[in-house]
């Protein structure tokens, strides 16, 4: 078995995506305070992630790789209609505190921010999945398994931080991902 930071990998993706940009850079940035919105819920807490891939053959060794870090939930409400949530962020932050990349919902579609709140592009988010979750769990993905990854990774920690009874604590999710079995834990801070 091969251990491998799969948090050192996401953000040597992460950094090389923002290289690779231009002087001006036009994408579109994620938006923590938005004018027409109001914040309903800040979360923290610490994640540990695992992913436990067989090789192309079953009688070859399984591969393992984790990736550990801290995360910030938020939930924002449109001040127009304050009855539902209508935009979820996750920031995906490092053992010590750096920023590695957001994903955003809004209507049950997700979007993925590089560190510096830039939208990635396709490439740049199958980069992202990758170093999260494993080359295994996230091999070459078309944009609707890109979506459809992402938003099963949303609708965890919507499911687990929803208990708004005060119950935190640890919650854990296993996703598979074809020949892929991702372990998700988080840790919730208390209030």
């Amino acid at each position: 078995m091969r251990a491998i930071s799969g948090f050192g990998a996401l953000l040597v993706a992460l950094l090389i995506s923002g290289c690779a940009t231009t002087a001006i850079d036009s994408r579109e940035r994620l938006q923590l305070e938005r004018a027409d919105e109001t914040l309903v819920m800040v979360t923290t807490g610490r994640f540990v992630i695992r992913a436990a891939a067989r090789t192309p053959t079953d009688a070859a060794p399984l591969v393992e790789r984790g990736a550990q870090g801290q995360f910030e939930w938020r939930e924002y409400r449109s001040a127009a209609t304050m009855a539902t949530t209508t935009r979820e962020v996750v920031i995906w932050r490092g053992p010590l505190g750096q920023s590695a990349g957001s994903i955003e919902m809004v209507r049950g579609v997700s979007s993925t921010f590089d560190d510096q709140g830039r939208r990635l592009d396709h490439q740049d988010q199958l980069r992202f999945l990758r170093a999260l979750l494993g080359d295994e769990a996230a091999p070459a993905m078309n944009d609707p398994q890109i979506t459809a990854a992402l938003n099963r990774l949303m609708a965890f920690f919507h499911e687990a931080l929803a208990e708004r009874d005060g119950s935190r604590g640890v919650h854990q999710t296993t996703l598979d991902f074809g020949r892929t079995i991702v372990s998700l834990r988080i840790a919730v801070d208390a209030p």
